[in-house]
């Protein structure tokens, strides 16, 4: 993984705060039910924790943030 230790740590913890809403069961399940991707779910886990993106793409890429992206929310979906 690119992503930096303190970076990936960030990331972490403001996804986080979603994942642990009481809702995140029956999010998944939805998703899920919908059709959507994981990937989908993913990405917006990290746009509802309202992280800095930007700062992020300073030396990654979009391939690079899913890597990073799947071991936080993958193991929680």
């Amino acid at each position: 993984m690119k992503m930096t230790g303190t970076d990936f740590k960030r990331v972490q913890e403001h996804c986080a705060i979603i994942m642990a809403r009481d809702t995140w069961p029956a999010v998944v399940i939805d998703y899920a039910a919908r059709g959507l991707s994981a990937k989908r779910l993913r990405w917006d886990v990290l746009y509802a924790s309202k992280f800095p993106i930007c700062s992020l793409y300073s030396y990654l890429n979009d391939d690079h943030i899913d890597t990073a992206l799947r071991a936080i929310v993958g193991a929680q979906s």
